[in-house]
């Protein structure tokens, strides 16, 4: 009896043990991932680019916070921090409410440029629908200290009904004199009215109020969600509509400016289809999974998968649904494979008409070869548990990637294992609460619960 229950309990501290060829296939694992910070009711440089160029400072002049923009160059690429109220295509296109006169803007600054570059400040103001002003104001150099500015317009402006407010670390319209390490910081924007003594505030005219970008993917799989989120698009999302288990994958093509974002899910590289994918040396005979469709108007999603060796396409699978289908519909595609791969490459995409929904659940691969090879060791439970400093794992096999998530999926910590033995986690720095780690290996999926205490 007791060897019974020692392995009762042994075998309940693995939880999520998959035996899927595709891991997580069935769409049970997600997380959430922090992306950044932006201050409410502007549009921000994070948004343009998925980079920290536009981020929250102490020590403000006024209040508790400033927002810091900051030009980075990376490859051939220009990224220039900015905040925006409105929004500007070239020239500004639409502002934010504001109805007082106005004869200036104040704010405080401070700066440091590099070389020629200069940082751009510009206010356009609103009457019944038309720009009547537009300004512009560069600073260059170096300014270290907090100092407030009047930027005063032409003349003063009445029957304002919108403005459109921008300050940028680098000008966006002289990009040969945009410099790496050009930072410009700002606070209290506020819009002098030379009749109202008390005149309109600005939203979030202080930078106070910040929130998080978080997106929530497919573990192990990647999507468009990190580049279209800060334009309000996920085009693919966590359904509560599954053929198997709790979740599938929801994938929907939008329209954006006149143009088709094809939804889109892989375990490859969202930017380069060719790349990526997962690691793989089995020769199956199928793949299999199940799926619902719901065109806008004649529309064709498409599964496929391919069979990689040493970078060079050595076979495929696909399947194309062409037709509506509202309940869950297998699928099993044969697969044209002769040789042992290294890697398999999955694309999913929902088609090509804007409002196009495809589901997609119980992904995988059956027949040929598969399950027949070595299966990789069993990770042990972590110790100990509950932990202040650190946990170790006792068994970690070569090659696997470790996560830690907190309580909301959001990942807290990774790394990968280079040899089989005990790893250790710092865990130190984490708020007290309850995590999981997660051990992802050739073939499986091994998740454990910790709590981290805070004595």
């Amino acid at each position: 009896m007791r060897v019974i229950l020692t392995l009762l309990m042994a075998t309940s501290l693995i939880m999520n043990v998959s035996a899927q060829e595709i891991l997580n296939g069935g769409f049970e694992d997600w997380s959430n991932t922090f992306l950044y910070e932006s201050p409410n009711d502007w549009r921000s440089g994070n948004g343009e680019h998925t980079s920290s160029t536009t981020t929250k400072v102490t020590m403000a002049p006024q209040g508790s916070y400033a927002v810091r923009m900051e030009t980075m160059i990376i490859g051939n690429d220009s990224m220039f921090g900015f905040v925006l109220l409105g929004d500007i295509d070239d020239l500004p296109t639409n502002g934010t409410a504001f109805t007082t006169d106005i004869r200036a803007m104040q704010c405080w600054i401070r700066h440091e440029l590099v070389g020629n570059d200069s940082a751009l400040a510009l206010l356009a103001i609103w009457s019944e629908g038309f720009v009547v002003a537009a300004e512009e104001w560069r600073f260059g150099g170096a300014r270290p200290d907090w100092e407030e500015v009047t930027l005063t317009l032409p003349g003063i402006f009445t029957n304002v009904d919108s403005v459109t407010v921008a300050f940028a670390s680098s000008d966006p319209f002289n990009e040969m004199n945009m410099a790496s390490g050009s930072w410009l910081e700002v606070d209290d924007v506020r819009l002098i009215s030379p009749t109202a003594p008390v005149p309109d505030l600005l939203p979030n005219h202080d930078f106070e109020e910040w929130s998080d970008l978080t997106i929530e993917d497919p573990d192990l799989w990647n999507t468009w969600n990190s580049l279209t989120s800060p334009f309000g698009l996920q085009p693919v999302t966590k359904s509560n509509t599954a053929n198997s288990g709790i979740y599938s994958a929801r994938i929907e093509t939008f329209a954006v400016e006149g143009d088709t974002l094809p939804g889109l899910l892989t375990n490859g590289n969202v930017l380069d289809f060719n790349s990526g994918g997962a690691p793989y040396a089995s020769i199956p005979g199928q793949f299999v999974g199940a799926y619902q469709y719901q065109p806008s108007g004649s529309d064709t999603a498409r599964i496929g998968i391919v069979f990689k060796s040493e970078g060079v396409i050595i076979g495929s699978a696909s399947f194309e649904v062409t037709s509506a289908s509202f309940g869950w519909t297998p699928f099993a595609s044969p697969t044209f494979l002769f040789a042992e791969p290294d890697t398999m490459l999955i694309v999913i995409s929902s088609g090509q008409n804007p409002g196009s929904v495809l589901y997609v659940d119980d992904l995988d691969l059956t027949g040929g070869n598969v399950g027949i090879q070595e299966r990789p060791e069993a990770v042990t439970a972590p110790y100990p548990n509950p932990t202040k400093d650190l946990i170790t794992l006792p068994l970690v096999p070569a090659a696997a990637h470790v996560q830690v998530l907190d309580a909301s999926g959001r990942m807290v910590y990774s790394m990968s294992s280079t040899t089989s033995g005990a790893m250790t986690i710092p865990v130190q720095d984490l708020v007290p609460g309850p995590y999981k780690v997660r051990v992802v290996s050739a073939g499986s999926v091994q998740t454990y619960d910790f709590v981290k205490s805070g004595t």
